[in-house]
């Protein structure tokens, strides 16, 4: 039995099988049996039947198991592609185990069906991985296995169970500013056709995430949407919200706008209204107004509101650094803006010279506006996981 299997294999990979199905039974495995040419293993239509152990083969000239039947547990651990290996139509009814497999060309599992337990751990996969319109009824796992040559894998109707692919974002993220993640035939797709496939195969991917209570990635995975998104048919809004919170999905970095309206709206007041940050800051000054003048022995007339402030005439009256006049500053307009411990009597400190303060009057209520408005963008723009679901205990926005 086992002369007549080898001989058929042999036979097999000489001749190429694409026409009439074989059925083959048994173990395949033998050291006598070695692809070590450069002529394509085509097991084509070809039907195994229990146990098939290609352990530790080298296939030179790449192996094609297009439409083959594999019933029982597959073991092509250790194997050697170092061209083309193609699974395509292919059915697995058992355990199939590609451990420590070394892929070096492209490798094509289009339409194959895995209705047990298939394995990567510690594969070398290629640059070019064709997954489209496969279905796993069971979990995949390619967190231990090497994609670091891959440079495209085709997910495109990819049939698996929400929460049962298991792959580190790391894994399929673009790098060098180039997608990992590509579309079959994309070149010949209209703009609208290529974002609606797009948006299916990532949110397969975030929700599949989510499923696995890993939000970062499901984030994460919906960022790169939206930046694709964005390169097919963005515009100058899309630009705008990207810089400010990274499409929703990147908040932290509506912190550089605080910090810049911060510092813009600091150096405003620093330079020409300090008298009355002053005033608003120090408690002890606010408690009385009528006696202002008298214990911050400041001249009404050197505020100068109009212009800029005579931080140098004001030094020698009082003893406040000006690293202490910049913090009151910066507290001022950080309570403004942020609406914390903000008292409206600050618009309305001084009624005795409201024609002098005008320009105060108009910059304060515009870092208060730009405060709110800060926090209605945010509520309504941020996409994040997390976020999103605060917002929906809290009744949404």
């Amino acid at each position: 039995m086992r002369q007549m299997l080898l001989a058929i294999l042999t036979w097999s990979f000489c001749i190429g099988i694409s026409s009439a199905q074989e059925i083959i039974n048994g173990t395949v495995r033998d050291e006598d049996l070695n692809f070590t040419t450069n002529s394509v293993a085509d097991f084509t239509y070809q039907q195994f039947e229990g146990m098939m152990d290609f352990t530790g083969q080298h296939f030179q000239g790449g192996a094609v198991f297009n439409s083959c039947h594999f019933d029982g547990f597959t073991n092509f651990k250790d194997v050697r592609f170092d061209s083309k290996a193609s699974f395509k139509h292919s059915n697995f009814n058992g355990i199939v185990s590609f451990d420590n497999a070394v892929f070096n060309d492209i490798l094509d599992f289009s339409y194959t069906n895995f209705s047990e337990e298939v394995r990567f751990r510690r594969a070398v996969m290629p640059e070019a991985v064709v997954f489209s319109g496969s279905s796993f009824d069971v979990e995949i796992d390619f967190r231990l296995t090497n994609l670091d040559m891959m440079e495209s894998i085709y997910l495109e109707e990819m049939h698996y169970k929400i929460g049962h692919l298991w792959v580190y974002w790391e894994q399929l993220e673009r790098r060098g500013g180039k997608y990992r993640i590509q579309l079959q035939n994309a070149k010949v797709l209209d703009p609208d056709d290529r974002v609606l496939r797009l948006q299916r195969i990532y949110q397969d991917l975030s929700n599949n995430y989510k499923a696995q209570d890993n939000l970062k990635d499901s984030d994460n995975a919906m960022y790169e949407l939206a930046l694709r998104i964005d390169d097919i048919e963005g515009g100058i809004w899309d630009t705008i919200y990207c810089l400010l919170l990274g499409y929703g999905y990147k908040p932290l970095r509506f912190l550089g706008f605080v910090i810049f309206v911060l510092a813009f709206f600091t150096f405003i007041f620093y330079r020409r209204y300090y008298g009355m940050v002053v005033l608003v800051v120090n408690e002890r000054l606010y408690k009385d107004l009528s006696a202002t003048v008298a214990k911050a022995k400041i001249n009404p007339h050197k505020f100068n509101f109009l212009r800029k402030f005579d931080h140098q005439d004001f030094a020698k009256h009082n003893n406040i650094s000006w690293l202490y006049r910049i913090w009151h500053t910066l507290l001022f307009c950080a309570s403004v803006m942020f609406g914390i411990r903000y008292k409206k009597e600050w618009s309305d400190i001084s009624p005795q010279h409201i024609s002098l303060n005008q320009g105060y009057l108009k910059w304060t209520t515009s870092l208060y506006i730009i405060g709110l408005l800060q926090y209605v963008f945010f509520g309504v723009f941020v996409k994040t996981s997390g976020f999103q679901l605060l917002k929906t205990l809290f009744g949404g926005f």
